[in-house]
């Protein structure tokens, strides 16, 4: 029919997401709770906030989109009613905002570059100190796959975004090639690297 074939094993499917999603209201959690943030940059930022449930499934509690230019105040927000312990954003393209949050929360919320064959690694500048870490894209998805096909993550807080949130995790494809490492790749070229839990 023309169109390219993809196997339940190597694109996430609706309805294994749909099984993990639990409601649309952001969920109470305690002042305690450790949390962790993501952020994907660009003119509108894709935020997520998630925690370790005691059996240590990932659960998603907000997926929230704001304009660039509100991103620090909101960070702040954020930051003033959870216990953010560690947080992460992609590097590029918006390198500047992305380095200046980091040092405006010193160091709280990391730049994350997506290359490399190390599943995370620290990249230090000349006097020590780390200014933004590597990752490897496809090891994060994959498990990212494996957690949502298990229904191993529990997914809520999406609020309006239901649908978003669905259509990007249903956007990347597995591309397996002969002699070539695996790769995820899009299918539409939209970005929202926060949703899928990489951060």
């Amino acid at each position: 029919l023309g169109e390219a074939y993809a196997s339940a094993e190597a694109q996430l499917q609706r309805d294994d997401i749909e099984k993990c999603m639990t409601g649309g209201a952001v969920p109470d959690i305690g002042d305690d709770q450790p949390v962790f943030l993501g952020v994907d940059i660009g003119f509108q930022c894709h935020i997520t906030l998630s925690i370790d449930l005691p059996d240590g499934r990932p659960h998603f509690i907000l997926f929230q989109t704001i304009p660039v230019m509100h991103l620090e105040t909101r960070i702040q927000e954020l930051r003033d009613l959870y216990n953010i312990v560690q947080g992460a954003s992609d590097r590029f393209p918006l390198t500047t905002t992305v380095d200046a949050l980091r040092d405006h929360t010193n160091g709280l919320i990391m730049p994350v570059q997506y290359r490399g064959t190390a599943s995370l690694a620290a990249l230090k500048d000349e006097l020590g100190n780390i200014v933004h870490y590597s990752a490897n894209r496809t090891l994060i998805l994959d498990r990212m796959l494996m957690l949502i096909s298990n229904k191993k993550m529990v997914i809520s807080g999406y609020t309006s975004l239901k649908e978003t949130v669905i259509a990007h995790l249903t956007d990347m494809v597995r591309d397996e090639q002969p002699d070539v490492e695996a790769e995820w790749k899009k299918i539409t070229g939209k970005n929202y690297r926060s949703f899928t839990g990489i951060s």
